[in-house]
């Protein structure tokens, strides 16, 4: 009990009363590049390590796409560089990303 005690009031000496003391769950998430063409679709996958959190996903750009609950993204309609987020839903402090770069298809020429 002393040391839990002795913890907390330590914590609210070096970082406040209000202030959030470091967070030690990390996020992994695979792959940590991709690439998609424009409209296409990928899933992604994400773990939190150092506590029993789930994933909160996103997308950091406006216009970058979507992704839903599961990590499944979703390319926009134009191309670019893009990130998709993977915070913990408990401390979304720990959080990562990916970089996703879409293209548009490759010009394969005239058919005939």
């Amino acid at each position: 009990m002393f040391q839990f005690a002795f913890a907390s009031v330590l914590a609210i000496v070096l970082y406040g009363q209000n202030a959030e003391a470091p967070t030690h769950a990390r996020v992994r998430i695979q792959p940590s590049e991709a690439t998609v063409r424009v409209g296409e679709s990928m899933q992604f996958s994400a773990t939190v390590i150092g506590s029993n959190s789930g994933i909160r996903w996103s997308v950091e750009e406006k216009n970058g796409g979507t992704v839903d609950s599961n990590g499944f993204y979703t390319a926009p309609r134009g191309s670019g560089v893009f990130h998709v987020i993977a915070a913990s839903e408990v401390d979304p402090r720990a959080k990562t990303s990916a970089k996703v770069t879409v293209a548009v298809e490759a010009d394969t020429g005239p058919t005939q």
